[in-house]
């Protein structure tokens, strides 16, 4: 695997931004949200938007990845993480960003858990269900806060960070292989949704473009 071949997510690098912001995101929305005064959040607010920006680092990493992630996920400087949908492993570059929000809440989490996402109280199958259900919907609850303060008119949820992921590493030149590496999935499938975004931009723009008639 090539790290070079990653850049810091987060950095200002070759935004998107075209088009109907319900069928494209980008990618300086996240910065704005990353960047947004926490001032008026609360401590779980913040939280739930550490999760949000943890898993659109690392690939769109579900609520439920997360949850489980332990300490031993982390290896040589990279996130290993079994991918639910795909029954694949991706193997994540750790940027600086990541590693802040690990290093934040450190102190926080219960056991060997990567993230506070479980406490004492959810040691069963069905007290585990019902907490990722639960934050997964505070998750997005706090994302509609926060877009409807930033002023962007769009439906982020936690469900948009494997495209949100893929769309900025494609942007970014980042090669197919790397890309599936990163989010477990195939080069197919990045492939298909390289072709995707790009008819959602085409289409974006004959609709918004000046000459239209």
């Amino acid at each position: 695997m090539n790290k070079n071949a990653l850049r810091e997510i987060g950095e200002e690098a070759a935004p998107v931004n075209f088009g109907d912001p319900y069928t494209l995101i980008p990618y300086s929305w996240i910065i704005r949200i990353r960047e947004m005064n926490r001032s008026e959040l609360s401590s779980k607010e913040q939280l739930y938007l550490d999760l949000f920006l943890f898993s659109t680092y690392t690939g769109g990493t579900t609520m439920t990845e997360m949850a489980f992630l332990k300490k031993d996920a982390i290896s040589n400087r990279t996130l290993i993480c079994d991918r639910i949908i795909t029954s694949k492993t991706a193997i994540i570059p750790l940027v600086d960003r990541t590693k802040a929000i690990i290093k934040k809440y450190q102190m926080k989490c219960f056991g060997e858990y990567l993230l506070p996402v479980f406490t004492h109280k959810h040691q069963t199958p069905d007290q585990q269900a019902g907490r990722i259900k639960r934050i997964s919907e505070q998750t997005n609850r706090t994302l509609r806060k926060v877009c409807a303060q930033l002023g962007i008119e769009a439906e982020i949820t936690l469900g948009s960070t494997r495209k949100i992921f893929i769309t900025h590493m494609i942007d970014s030149h980042i090669p197919y292989e790397h890309i599936a590496e990163y989010v477990g999935c195939t080069i197919d499938t990045v492939i298909r949704h390289h072709e995707q975004f790009y008819q959602a931009v085409q289409e974006a723009w004959i609709q918004y473009s000046p000459d239209k008639k």
